[in-house]
């Protein structure tokens, strides 16, 4: 998670379950966080014991997809679904193609304008996983009365309902086989970093820091590396930081 965090310190295989305040101590960051994570990860280990890997409520279930009559859209019924212990909600009236979060849904080519009945097989599938939200994003969470600096941050549960191909329409589908390619889909990446400073020439004085020598200041620093398209060397893109991506600013526009 992206912020300005001194410290993650949550380990599930340490069995807490709880954070202690004792009186007279410095309150930092790291302990606060560290409740949140605990009473999380209970609360979602309890769920996916008792729901399972997924499963709706009997009254209030959501997510019940079913094709518009206009053939371009898809109608999901209103309610909540669990994901892995997650909540998922979905308000009254949305649809595949007005989901805020998942906006500009891509159509499979029967779906796109001129509508027509959707042809082929597709699986349709609930992509949920979280963000990290600042006061840039959502200036309701800024305390205005401070004037101007940010607080606290949040989390974000988004559940996104996206389309996999699964072949042609012919015959009925067989629902305990997975689809062509989806084992390879869901698989978790593979991706890797090695990073490591410049490295310097040998100094035969130990009280002597070579010039060309790679980090030498002071601070700490944690740099984080987001990839935006995989690729070879020059083709792929990408955008780093060496605070953890936590000073972000808003952006108006151009021209």
């Amino acid at each position: 998670m992206k912020g300005d965090f001194t410290r993650f310190t949550w380990d599930p295989e340490k069995n807490y379950s709880s954070v202690r305040m004792q009186q007279g101590r410095v309150q930092v960051d790291a302990d606060w966080n560290e409740q949140a994570d605990i009473a999380q990860h209970l609360r979602e280990r309890g769920v996916r014991d008792l729901v399972g890997p997924c499963g709706a409520p009997m009254e209030g279930g959501g997510f019940e997809v079913a094709l518009a009559g206009t053939g371009d859209d898809l109608l999901l019924s209103p309610g909540r679904i669990y994901v892995d212990g997650i909540l998922c909600s979905a308000p009254v009236g949305l649809t595949y193609r007005t989901q805020e979060a998942f906006p500009e849904a891509p159509l499979p080519p029967e779906m796109d304008p001129p509508p027509s009945p959707l042809a082929g097989r597709y699986l349709v599938y609930l992509d949920v996983w979280r963000r990290h939200v600042t006061a840039v994003e959502d200036s309701v969470i800024r305390e205005r009365a401070l004037g101007g600096p940010d607080t606290g941050t949040r989390e974000e549960t988004l559940a996104q309902v996206k389309l996999f191909p699964a072949g042609p329409g012919a015959g009925a589908p067989d629902c305990a086989v997975d689809p062509p390619g989806w084992t390879e889909f869901v698989a978790p990446s593979s991706g890797r970093l090695r990073a490591r400073t410049q490295p310097g020439e040998a100094a035969t004085d130990p009280c002597i820091v070579p010039a060309q020598a790679g980090y030498t200041r002071l601070e700490n620093q944690l740099y984080r590396v987001e990839v935006h398209d995989g690729g070879t060397l020059g083709s792929a893109t990408f955008k780093w930081s060496r605070d953890n991506g936590s000073v972000v600013t808003s952006w108006l526009g151009q021209g």
